[in-house]
């Protein structure tokens, strides 16, 4: 049974100060650790939270940067495709032109040498026309060039009359 004496309230004041003793050097250092890590663990999550907010933040900034860089290109695409076009019409403006002057010059190329060949026939004409009437006259004539006059009056004479 249970002996009330002195022993008892030894034992009682003994853990009486061991409680104290075990509060003021384990539970309080315990706590104050515990507490600092607790802070510590709030702050950690509110910088975590800080920098999620942060980096959606440069995320948004990063997707509207690459739309405006989009358009940037959309737009230097159609500039580019725009000055190309332009190009392509000069170009083929100036060829027209050229191929133009080029006609030009082959068609006047081309009379200059219908007039060279027209020369050319009239001459040997002119020749076979003094032979012919070299012939039929039975005589050289002194001057070439009046017989062929006089022939090609007789001609026009004659193509005027039927003519008419």
């Amino acid at each position: 049974m249970l002996r009330v004496d002195i022993n008892l309230l030894f034992t009682i004041i003994n853990v009486l100060v061991l409680c104290v003793l075990v509060r003021l050097f384990l539970f309080k250092p315990v706590h104050k650790i515990l507490d600092e890590r607790q802070k510590q663990i709030e702050s950690d999550l509110a910088e975590a939270e800080s920098a999620k907010t942060e980096a959606q933040a440069l995320v948004q900034q990063h997707q509207e940067a690459l739309a405006g860089i989009e358009e940037e290109r959309a737009q230097a695409m159609r500039e580019t495709t725009q000055k190309a076009a332009e190009v392509y019409d000069q170009i083929v403006s100036n060829a027209n032109g050229k191929a133009v002057t080029i006609i030009k010059n082959a068609e006047r190329e081309g009379e200059r040498e219908r007039q060279a060949i027209m020369r050319q026939t009239q001459k040997e004409i002119r020749e076979l026309v003094l032979e012919a009437t070299a012939k039929v006259i039975g005589a050289q004539a002194s001057d070439d060039s009046e017989l062929y006059d006089q022939f090609l009056e007789k001609v026009g004479d004659t193509n005027d009359e039927s003519d008419s």
